[in-house]
């Protein structure tokens, strides 16, 4: 919903304001069965392909959406003569016995049950110090993509003069859950490790100013100040009812962005104008992972220092541009412009599910949990 106000006939105040809700079933992907394929197999003509181990081939063509056609020539057709029921997929016996026919429905291949049910393991809880039996249980999700995002930003435009001044100010609310099953198959390896629920929530403000000179002389500019904050919240668990079976105490995160910016446009003649555009801008990122030195993943102790990580990244981003425009069709133009990637961390040394916390503050220590900052011309 939009909203404008002109209190005066120098100044104009607009208010926005957005909601959108989300609700989508688990996406669709590999949706063809391995046998259908019929290009690029790792048949003994391509032995000596670099990728002869590794691919199951590709797909040429227009393929049935609804109903299954295998290739004749595929190593992985159950109706081929190479066919061998432990190269199609590892530990796939109960696979193989419920592939669809040839011209059969499509299946969908993913762990859904084991969102909708969740999952109970064995009570070990008398072998882990501060555990119980909940400890255990992977609670149901519903599988697929849920968010709700709230959005609001108010502008208020003054003219003084012939000079313009903008003042922005915005907020947006984001609360994202998806249930995947990330290896794609009916399959639990690894005691269903990649089936896996996640929960993020952030919201973020932010603030612009700009001053804009008149437009219709040979110099015209602008200059202005930006200031962003934003707070998120990670959590994630996977459906292997064991104590990553339970949702994980949070992962924060804070970004803090700071700038200055300015342009200026010179008009030489009718035909040719040099424009210039620069930003000073200061990145400040905090990471807090939901790991304490002495934690392991039955016992966690949240009570001692955490494992967290900053980084602070200064850039100056110029960009210069030349325009030449013999006549009113025709328009040429060089452009050189500098962007940069302030740095980030390695998620990896981050995650309670996976993270060993001693491991990782020594890796902090070294430096090997940031990621440079990336610039480029």
């Amino acid at each position: 919903r939009d909203r404008l106000w002109t209190p005066n006939d120098d100044a104009e105040i607009t208010f926005k304001l957005g909601y959108t809700k989300g609700d989508d079933d688990h996406y669709v992907q590999l949706i063809q069965e391995p046998g259908e394929l019929n290009c690029y197999l790792p048949t003994a003509d391509n032995a000596d392909e670099p990728w002869y181990e590794t691919s199951r081939g590709a797909y040429c063509g227009t393929f049935d959406i609804d109903a299954v056609h295998y290739s004749s020539n595929n190593p992985f057709n159950p109706g081929s003569p190479d066919f061998n029921p432990d190269t199609y997929l590892p530990d796939s016996s109960n696979l193989i016995n419920n592939l669809p026919g040839n011209g059969g429905p499509r299946q969908a291949r993913y762990n859904l049950p084991d969102f909708y049910n969740g999952i109970t393991e064995q009570d070990f809880s008398s072998f882990f110090p501060g555990t119980t039996a909940e400890d255990f249980i992977a609670s149901p999700e519903i599988p697929g993509t849920r968010r709700d995002q709230a959005r609001a930003s108010l502008q208020y435009d003054q003219a003084l003069g012939n000079w313009q001044l903008m003042t922005l100010l915005a907020a947006n609310k984001d609360d994202l859950e998806q249930a995947f099953d990330l290896d794609r198959t009916e399959q639990r390896y690894l005691n269903g490790v990649f089936t896996m629920f996640g929960k993020t929530d952030q919201e973020d403000k932010s603030l612009e100013i700009r001053l804009d000179s008149p437009a219709d002389g040979p110099l015209s500019g602008s200059v202005g100040i930006y200031y962003y904050d934003r707070d998120r919240e990670d959590r994630q668990k996977q459906f292997v009812g064991s104590a990553l079976g339970q949702l994980s105490d949070p992962t924060f995160r804070t970004t803090k962005n700071k700038a200055l910016f300015g342009s200026l446009d010179y008009s030489v003649n009718e035909q040719w104008t040099f424009s210039v555009e620069t930003r000073w801008a200061n990145d400040k990122k905090t990471i807090v992972a939901p790991l304490s030195q002495g934690d392991d993943p039955f016992t966690p102790q949240l009570e001692g220092t955490r494992v967290q990580d900053s980084t602070d990244t200064t850039s100056f981003t110029p960009r210069f541009t030349l325009r030449y425009q013999p006549n009113d069709d025709t328009m040429f133009y060089a452009l050189a412009a500098k962007g940069t990637k302030p740095a980030e961390f390695n998620d990896a040394f981050f995650r309670a599910a996976t993270a060993d916390a001693d491991q990782s503050i020594e890796a902090i220590e070294n430096g090997d949990t940031r990621i440079e900052e990336e610039e480029a011309w």
